[in-house]
């Protein structure tokens, strides 16, 4: 704690430093709010399907954010790694994203393994009271891109351990916006989640886009395992899940 002298001499605590959601919104720079906790993961998921249609004709796009000092570091870093918030910001707004990243071209192949069936994905996975951590925040954001990929140029997040950077980023997302109508839906400090209106039914395809994905987010195989569970969840789920160690 921090003290300062008042007027009359009184030694007075400091005011307390704004709040990790505070100091993002700030940066963002957008239309933004804090969201309940406590409300269910299925009403957090209504409520991001319900601001995506609102976004839609408004060119804005809604993102949950889990807030805290660790995403706010990831970000304020990379910012400063590329000339600052503004220049980056404008960098990667009009950064080309038709290309894929060279380690994106020739994804994993399927290796041998058991599995078990996996259920589909049709909630975001949410923070809630129970597993909210000190100084986390969970806050809706309303960024002005026309291409939800382009989110990652206000949110530089990654560039860390094996995590994509946000060009990187950009492109992948771009991607699979163009082949599933995929958008991201939900970020945290080691978090993407990513949603996408018709889920797949071809269990073939599934494998394909599984591999796409443990190429882009190895560290799943630390969660569901193999290329083949993850192919298996994939069929009938509306959103994705990936996580960096």
């Amino acid at each position: 704690m921090f003290f300062r002298k008042s007027r009359n001499n009184i030694m007075q605590p400091d005011p307390p430093l704004p709040s990790a959601a505070q100091q993002l919104g700030c940066f963002l720079g957008c239309s933004w709010e804090r969201v309940d906790p406590s409300l269910s993961c299925a009403q957090i998921t209504e409520l991001f399907l319900t601001e995506l249609a609102a976004g839609a004709s408004s060119g804005t796009h809604p993102m949950l954010i889990t807030a805290d000092d660790l995403l706010l570091e990831t970000i304020e870093e990379n910012c400063e790694d590329n000339g600052g918030a503004a220049a980056y910001r404008e960098k990667l707004m009009q950064l080309p994203c038709d290309r894929l990243p060279d380690w994106m071209k020739n994804p994993m192949k399927p290796y041998a393994g058991t599995f078990k069936p996996q259920p589909p994905l049709n909630e975001l996975i949410c923070v809630t009271p129970n597993n909210l951590r000190q100084g986390e925040e969970l806050m809706l954001v309303r960024l002005p891109v026309s291409e939800p990929c382009r989110v990652f140029a206000h949110l530089p997040f990654g560039s860390w351990n094996d995590c994509p950077d946000a060009e990187d980023l950009i492109a992948v997302c771009k991607d699979w916006q163009t082949r599933y109508s995929a958008v991201p839906a939900m970020l945290s400090h080691d978090i993407l989640q990513m949603y996408v209106p018709q889920p797949l039914t071809d269990p073939a395809e599934a494998m394909r886009l599984a591999s796409e994905h443990f190429t882009f987010c190895e560290d799943l195989s630390q969660g569901i395992g193999t290329i083949s569970a993850l192919a298996d969840s994939l069929i009938g789920s509306h959103f994705w899940f990936f996580w960096w160690d």
